[in-house]
């Protein structure tokens, strides 16, 4: 499957993962403070609006450094550790999971 816009992966990345992650926890968060009484989906519903309009821009934000923290981290383990990058175990390993 060709991709249109690929400018947008990383916006519809975190919209998949912010909105279940949002739910769960403003769910989580909601029943820890009222219990299950009335009103309790309702309360929910309303957190979990207020929650992943919080958490979408900050998951954009932290994800755009955690893909910086990353390259810069398998850069200087390439540049540290040569001989493990270029060891026919790993080239092995990493033809293995490709395949899955």
């Amino acid at each position: 499957m060709k991709i249109k816009n690929p400018k947008l992966i990383p916006f519809v990345f975190v919209f998949l993962v912010a909105t279940p992650l949002s739910f769960c926890l403003s769910g989580i968060n909601t029943w820890r403070i009222t219990g299950f009484e009335n009103g309790f989906f309702s309360a929910w519903m309303k957190n979990w609006g207020i929650g992943f309009l919080m958490v979408y821009p900050l998951a954009i934000v932290f994800v755009g450094i955690a893909k910086k923290i990353i390259a810069r981290l398998t850069s200087l383990i390439c540049k540290l550790i040569p001989s493990v990058i270029d060891s026919s175990l790993w080239k092995k390993n990493i033809k293995t999971t490709a395949s899955l």
